[in-house]
């Protein structure tokens, strides 16, 4: 572990990107003791370094010395979504290497006619392909959910689509084995509407570690999968045309966590996300159809667009 006055110390540390060195506001040690949450400013942009020196070890009168990394912005953000008292306490979300995104989330659900988690996003307009595997997830409840999710806004009663999982491992005494180890595809269509199935499978789906899941937007259709290693994908779900005209552009599409526990919060440990490059916004669910209006053939007029 490192140890705090000296692991906080913003002296101790140089943050550079493309633009130069960044100011640093603050440093806080975790409360792991092996890391800290750097606050700069302005934010680094792109590729960035880090430079940190006279950092003391817990052992007293041992010094990690000097280290140098460097690292590249993800470009997500990340919010509560709720009111205030749903979800306690505040979620959080940490990334160490870019690789692992660490979230902690309280929240009574992801479900019913309003959601209440931490939400890690960022906006994709038109078709998406959005992978992850899932490690960890701490069983506050049986009902505790991690996964992919795509909304409209960050509304608690926003309309979403989500493929999630529940916990893996042991679950709280009394509560069984419903909803362990397996898989919950739901979707509002509304704001402030009932949630429903789109899919999904109970337990068990797959040992804990290996739990991959993935979201797919094409046109106005979403389909879910999962799978044990990130290339051999199995389907869950399933929209098909029942959405067909009724899914904007564009989306805030991430990662939704609850412990479904509220005033405690649950751990979830998301590695190697990808989401596919922005492509080209989508067209109008649907038949195109262009006409002239009656009484217009063959001379100026007005262009009649439908679908």
């Amino acid at each position: 572990c490192v140890e705090q006055s000296s692991a906080e110390n913003p002296a101790n540390y140089v943050v550079t990107d493309a633009a130069g060195p960044h100011t640093i506001v603050s440093v806080t040690r975790r409360a792991d003791g092996r890391s800290v949450v750097v606050c700069v400013a302005p934010p680094v942009a792109g590729q960035f370094t880090v430079v940190a020196s006279n950092i003391g070890e817990c052992c007293p009168g041992r010094s990690i010395g000097t280290s140098t990394n460097s690292g590249h912005v993800l470009g997500l953000l990340n919010t509560d979504i709720g009111w205030v008292g749903d979800p306690a306490p505040p979620g959080t979300a940490f990334t160490c290497g870019g690789d692992v995104i660490e979230v902690t989330a309280g929240g009574s659900d992801i479900w019913g006619n309003d959601d209440h988690s931490h939400f890690v996003y960022t906006t994709r307009c038109g078709d998406f392909d959005m992978k992850v595997q899932l490690t960890r997830l701490d069983p506050l409840n049986r009902w505790a959910k991690a996964g992919l999710d795509a909304r409209i806004s960050l509304a608690a009663g926003s309309p979403h689509i989500m493929s999630v999982f529940t916990p893996f491992g042991t679950v709280p005494p009394g509560q069984g084995d419903v909803g362990y180890d397996g898989i919950d595809a739901g979707i509002r269509t509304s704001l402030n509407g009932g949630t429903g199935s789109w899919g999904g499978m109970g337990p068990p789906v797959l040992s804990a570690g290996k739990n991959w899941m993935r979201l797919v937007r094409r046109g106005d259709q979403f389909l879910a999968y999962h799978g044990s290693d990130g290339e051999n994908w199995i389907l869950h779900a399933d929209s098909g045309s029942s959405l067909c005209g009724g899914v904007p552009g564009t989306l805030l599409v991430g990662l939704n966590t609850t412990s479904h526990n509220n005033g405690n919060a649950t751990t979830a440990i998301y590695e190697h996300f990808t989401l596919s490059p922005q492509g080209v916004c989508p067209s109008p669910c649907g038949s195109l159809s262009i006409a002239l209006p009656p009484g217009q053939l063959n001379r100026p007029g007005d262009v009649v667009i439908s679908w």
